[in-house]
């Protein structure tokens, strides 16, 4: 930017390369102007790559399609419900709702039962059962509004909860509380100059947000002029309203009490009011007047009467002295009317939402050449020279044009460079180019220098694809990186194909882009789950599944993995590459419906029947005959329904279809000894979530792309849910579409001929053997946390992060 600055290292150079020979450093000495001419350039290019960041970036008014760079804060921090707080934000944010409230359910409906002495889940009470406790289930209740019905509001609260639920999570119950309405019962003595009429209006307003407090939204101004920073402002499910405070939304829980002393207070500190003689409590599920506290019930929501009732009933009596005052019910209708009550929701309030800065185009490419810097006498520009030049002036005219013109091409490329830098650090933009050029051929006198086919001798110089390929994965890592994000090596992804191919490069390139332009959802809905609420219109067996009603999680892995949201069943199709996830919470049993029979309730079993006995070649030893066992050597498992072998063993010598075990009894010969796996959990729904792929497209035939999906899907999925992976043939894979279409059907509440929704859910119980399958050990390295054993400590399922 220092144009002298430049000159001086310019003349220091010739000094240093050619000081005998060039003497001459002043001004008039064309060698000093040409050095001039070039600082001059110089300083331009500068002064353009000084410009702000935003008109670096900004793109010409008639782009219809302008590049995409940037996210607002709104967009790439907020994040899908995660807290129960969130998800109360996310209900007071609705019209309609007052205020909400999330609880925990462990006891589910119908209950559950586990018999130890049978490994079986029963829906029955038994004398040796124990209940089961699930988790991931809330019971949701609301506040309503005056003005809405009770279906409108729990309508509108299920599609909002259900659109962001979160994995292995469910509402089980979502209803409106009934209201206590409350009565107040007062005897006020007011200054002498106070209207009644427009005193009782003003009380009953603040006496109505005392008993049923309305959460004010802020607006994004108010929140920044309290230094709140933009990451922590912007915590949280993105609301339509405003934002709401964490510690304001805490001391809004359900009230148990009210107390006269409170209102009291609220009272005396209006200016209107000189004393309160006598204040009582009473509601209509507590009829008597209380005068120091009114127990209110948690399961209904306390609300003051209408005005209407409360002058009718002359609940509130009003003195001057000692002379009481008569109330006007007109007057104090009007009052009402013309008193600001403070919103619910707030209309006024601008978009929650920090604008991105908007530049100007400074048309970065425009560049002229470096010949009309120089005095006329030179005779180059547009000018050029006089008719009466002789052959010889028109020459060296001629030869300093050709040399300039070096020094133009190279500085006209820099100008398109930097003009092209809002499509080089763009997401939307997947042409390989990363180099630009500009053509210099309609300069002064290039006509005659340069050849007639300069422009595309020009473009071939700069299509170097594996070159431009290297450049622009490097420009994506540097956009996956403002994010934090990394991207899974192409021969990971793709194991024994030709990675220098350009066909598989622009493939990767495609991935990150892909990537990049789904990253708010693949981020701040990475916990989310699909909302089974939805209809899946059109699902028949044989055609395509929707892509946008699928998780967050699902959609951020196949992304990982470069597979595209699935899009139609993989049974049908010899290459297609998918996976389902599949909650196991929603495969609970929701009605004593579910049980096979009406007299045997038992609604699923964890043990396995061993379908023979026989004595070992050792000594000791039994082999125990089970399908499918997945038992290794030195599992412990629990034997039940036999006569000898009742008990725990250690099992030995595994083999496909048999184990071993100690023991010195002969073997028996009954037919209904069953095992379990000692320590099973009674609980196979809570928090756990089966993966289900198919074992035949190619690289899921590769042991290598195999490691990769369970890392990276146990990477990507939240820490609290245990996961199961099952590979699976096709017709094992079309049966389980099969069931799963329909019982996608059911949970959006469409009847289907063939099964019920407790008959579907039992069936992918069964295809997936809930409860029994065998949980995966964490690989060694997720991402960037190593995942070791403890040495002190029992090793086999405990795991310390580093």
């Amino acid at each position: 930017m220092d144009f002298a600055r430049l000159r001086a290292e310019g003349i220091a150079a010739i000094a240093q390369l050619v000081g005998r020979e060039w003497t001459d450093y002043n001004a008039a000495d064309p060698g000093i102007t040409l050095l001039e001419a070039l600082c001059y350039a110089i300083t331009d290019l500068s002064y353009r790559l000084a410009f702000e960041m935003e008109d670096l970036l900004a793109a010409p008014t008639d782009d219809p399609h302008p590049p995409e760079g940037f996210l607002t804060a709104r967009t790439v921090l907020t994040m899908n419900p995660l807290t129960i707080n969130d998800y109360r934000k996310l209900l007071i944010d609705l019209d309609g709702i007052r205020n909400a409230w999330l609880e925990p359910i462990s006891q589910p409906q119908p209950e559950l039962y586990y018999l130890a002495s049978r490994a079986t889940l029963t829906l029955s009470p038994h004398p040796l059962a124990d209940p089961v406790n699930l988790r991931g289930l809330y019971r949701v209740l609301l506040a309503k509004a005056s003005g809405y019905s009770d279906a409108e509001v729990i309508a509108t609260a299920t599609a909002r909860l259900q659109q962001q639920r979160n994995l292995c999570e469910d509402f089980a119950e979502i209803r409106v509380l009934p209201i206590e309405a409350i009565r107040i019962q007062a005897e006020i003595e007011i200054g002498d100059r106070v209207n009644p009429n427009r005193l009782i209006a003003e009380l009953y307003t603040a006496l109505a947000q005392a008993i049923a407090p309305r959460l004010q939204f802020s607006s994004l101004q108010e929140q920044l002029a309290q230094d709140i920073p933009v990451e922590a402002l912007f915590v949280g499910p993105a609301l339509d309203h405003g934002f709401l405070d964490d510690a304001e939304l805490e001391q809004f829980e359900r009230q148990t009490e009210l107390y006269t002393s409170d209102l009291i207070q609220i009272l005396l500190d209006h200016p209107g009011i000189n004393i309160v003689r006598r204040l009582m409590l009473a509601s209509d599920r507590t009829p008597t007047p209380q005068p120091w506290a009114l127990d209110l019930d948690p399961q209904l929501t306390p609300q003051l009467i209408s005005l209407d009732r409360l002058i009718a009933a002359g609940d509130i009596r009003f003195y001057k002295g000692q002379i009481p005052c008569v109330l006007d019910p007109v007057a104090i209708a009007a009052a009402a009317f013309a008193s600001p009550t403070p919103p619910h929701q707030p209309s006024d309030l601008s978009p929650p939402d920090l604008p991105l800065p908007k530049g100007n185009y400074r048309e970065l490419a425009s560049y002229t050449t470096l010949q009309t810097e120089f005095p006329l006498n030179y005779g180059i520009g547009e000018v050029g020279l006089p008719a009466t030049a002789t052959p010889e002036r028109q020459a060296q005219a001629k030869q300093l044009q050709a040399y300039l013109l070096v020094f133009d091409q190279l500085l006209a490329n820099y100008f398109a460079q930097l003009d092209q830098v809002r499509n080089l650090f763009s997401w939307n933009h997947h042409q390989l180019q990363t180099y630009f050029a500009q053509s210099i051929a309609h300069f002064p006198g290039a006509q005659e220098i340069l050849k007639s086919s300069y422009a595309d001798y020009l473009q071939g110089t700069f299509s170097d694809p594996q070159r431009e390929i290297e450049r622009k994965n490097r420009f994506l890592d540097h956009l996956l990186a403002q994010y934090g994000e990394t991207f899974t090596d192409l021969s990971l992804l793709y194991p024994g194909q030709a990675m220098s191919s350009l066909m598989m490069q622009q493939k990767f390139i495609d991935h990150k882009i892909n990537f990049l332009q789904d990253y708010p959802r693949v981020s701040a809905g990475r916990g989310q789950a699909f909302n089974y609420t939805l209809n899946p219109q059109g699902l028949e067996l044989a055609q395509s599944i929707s892509s946008q009603n699928i998780s967050g999680l699902k959609r951020r892995i196949a992304r990982r993995l470069g597979i595209e949201p699935q899009r139609q069943f993989l049974g049908s199709s010899e290459t297609t590459e998918g996976f389902y996830l599949l909650e196991h919470l929603l495969l609970r049993p929701r009605s004593v419906a579910a049980a096979p029979a009406e007299q045997d309730r038992d609604f699923l079993t964890f043990s396995k029947r061993i379908t023979a006995l026989q004595a070992a070649e050792r000594s000791g030893y039994v082999t125990c005959f089970s399908e499918g066992h997945g038992l290794q050597n030195g599992d412990r498992i629990e034997i039940f329904n036999s006569v000898y072998y009742n008990g725990i063993h250690t099992v030995d010598f595994c083999q496909e279809h048999c184990f071993d075990i100690f023991y010195s009894y002969l073997p028996e010969t009954s037919q209904t000894i069953a095992w379990v796996r000692q320590g099973q959990s009674p609980d196979p729904f809570s928090f756990q979530m089966s993966v289900i792929l198919p074992d035949w497209p190619g690289r899921f035939q590769l042991p290598n792309f195999r490691q990769l999906v369970i890392e990276t899907v146990m990477a990507e999925t939240p820490a609290h849910i245990t996961l199961y992976f099952h590979w699976c043939d096709r017709p094992t894979l079309t049966e389980f579409e099969t069931t799963h279409a329909i019982w996608l059907q059911q949970l959006a509440g469409q009847t289907h001929d063939r099964l019920t929704l407790a008959e579907s859910s039992l069936r992918l119980i069964q295809l997936l053997r809930l409860g029994s399958s065998e949980i995966l050990k964490p690989p060694a390295l997720l991402g960037y946390m190593r995942i070791v054993g403890d040495e002190q400590q029992d090793t086999e399922n405990l795991f310390t992060i580093l």
